[in-house]
Parts: C-alpha cells; sequence; structure tokens
C-alpha cells in the first residue's frame, strides 16, 4: 500500500501552520469521516528536518491531532510528537518510531506489530493496543513492558 500524496501534502501543509494546524486538520478529518488517512511508507524525517529548522523544536509534532484509523505501516516516524493525538485503531506494523512520544495519547486498537518503539514516552496514554514483536530495545524494554502493562491495566490485545 502507498501513502496518498493529497494526505501526506495536507498534513505536512497543517503542520507547518505553528498555530492551529490541528483545528484545520480535525475539521478536514471531521468533514470526511468516510476517509481513512493514508500515511503509510512516508518517511516523516525530511519533514522532521525542515520543521525543527523553523522551529527549533525537537519533535515534529501531530500533537493533538486526529488520526483515527491512520495507516502509518512501514513510515518513518523517528522522534515524532503524537501528544494527546487521536490514533484510535491506527496503524503502524513495521514502523520507526524511535524516539517518538504518545503522551496522553488515545492508543485504543493501535497496531505496533514489529514497530521500533525503542525509547518511546507512553506516559498517561490510554487504550488496549496490539505490540506481536515490537522491539522496545534501549536496554529499558523490561520497564516499558511493565509500563504497557500498567497502562493498559493488563488488557494487551497479544505479545509475543
Amino acid at each position: 500500500m502507498k501513502a496518498n500524496p493529497d494526505h501526506e501534502k495536507f498534513l505536512i501543509e497543517c503542520t507547518n501552520q505553528w498555530l492551529g494546524g490541528s483545528v484545520k486538520w480535525n475539521e478536514w478529518r471531521d468533514a470526511n469521516r468516510n476517509i481513512i488517512p493514508q500515511l503509510c511508507n512516508i518517511d516523516f524525517t525530511k519533514h522532521v528536518e525542515n520543521y525543527n529548522k523553523n522551529y527549533d523544536s525537537g519533535y515534529f509534532r501531530l500533537a493533538e491531532f486526529d488520526l483515527i484509523n491512520a495507516n502509518f505501516s512501514n513510515s518513518n516516524l523517528k522522534n515524532i510528537s503524537f501528544n494527546g493525538a487521536d490514533l484510535s485503531s491506527a496503524q503502524f506494523q513495521n514502523a520507526n518510531l524511535e524516539g517518538a512520544s504518545f503522551t496522553e495519547a488515545n492508543l485504543d486498537g493501535v497496531d505496533f506489530s514489529n514497530a521500533n518503539l525503542k525509547h518511546v514516552a507512553f506516559q498517561k496514554s490510554t487504550g488496549v493496543f496490539k505490540y506481536d514483536h515490537a522491539d522496545f530495545g534501549g536496554g529499558n524494554g523490561d520497564q516499558i513492558i511493565e509500563a504497557v502493562n500498567i497502562l493498559t491495566m493488563g488488557k494487551i490485545l497479544s505479545y509475543s
């Protein structure tokens, strides 16, 4: 599956608005509930470099974005901030999420199977999600798996 270039272009356009970008994206999502954002196979690192030149934030921000059902499979999402985003049923299979932040995000039904989750922050996130064969690495895998089990109150969909 390929990314929809219009979805990618619009998402990047929204993130380049320092204030109000998530509002613009979320209004589009509200008006187009039947459209599933196809954002798979995108290397977001090129956008991170441009974003950080402009905003010096350290993170490319998708915070507070409505990304329900979005497909990020096989994408490079290193150091992306999804803080406070609604990612219900989003797909992150085989994605590189190293250093990403999901603080206070809704992760219900998310699939992180085979994803790189090294140094990922899940503080105060909610939801039950799948992480089969995910790589927590970074020497803190046991702590993160324990945190994930606490986070989901033992309702892990699956892990192997």
